[in-house]
């Protein structure tokens, strides 16, 4: 059985173009610009983060670029995916 190391990144759709000391740029591949913008707005909630943002690769392949500046950007985003997940699955959707 493998340990979860704190800053595994979940590495199914996403690319990393940027990963330097303090920033990353990740490609989501499969994901939507409206999850990109929750995500950024939780990062955003986050003290260390310092820039949180989403854009298009290129217009016509809609694919969320996300980028980051904090102390620790993979950290800063594998916490903001857990509380993501922990929101949305307490979800509950109503029939209408």
């Amino acid at each position: 059985m493998s340990e979860k190391k704190e800053n595994d990144v979940p590495k199914e759709g996403l690319e990393f173009l940027t990963d330097e000391k303090g920033e990353i740029a990740v490609m989501l591949e499969g994901y939507d610009l409206g999850f990109a913008n929750l995500l950024v707005e939780k990062l955003l909630q986050d003290k260390d983060v310092g820039f949180a943002a989403v854009e298009y690769a290129h217009p016509t392949r809609r694919t969320p670029v996300l980028r980051v500046k904090a102390k620790s950007p993979k950290k800063a985003v594998v916490a903001a995916l857990e509380e993501l997940g922990k929101e949305l699955s307490s979800l509950k959707l109503s029939k209408r």
